[in-house]
């Protein structure tokens, strides 16, 4: 399962917010179902209650976060880019 840190990261590279209160949304009956959370607020219905709710932007993350959680190459892919992030960060600190 991915992180909350890389949800966060792909929505502020596609969306400029992390929107994490989306994936707060989204996995907060982790908690009470563990890993089996993904039978709720993990489906098209949750995509049009934040729609409607929030708007445009906050059903892309919660997509986002649909997909984010199912696509390992897309995990994979968020993860180099959170790895070239430091790498980026700490280089710009040392300089």
């Amino acid at each position: 399962m991915p992180s909350r840190k890389l949800h966060n990261l792909l929505n502020k590279l596609l969306l400029q917010d992390s929107f994490s209160w989306v994936s707060g949304y989204v996995d907060e009956p982790f908690a009470k179902y563990r890993h089996r959370h993904r039978v709720l607020r993990h489906d098209s219905l949750a995509v049009l209650y934040i729609l409607e709710r929030y708007g445009i932007r906050a059903s892309i993350a919660v997509w986002l976060h649909l997909l984010l959680d199912e696509d390992k190459e897309l995990q994979r892919d968020v993860e180099a880019i959170e790895t070239l992030k430091h790498v980026s960060e700490r280089s710009k600190g040392g300089a």
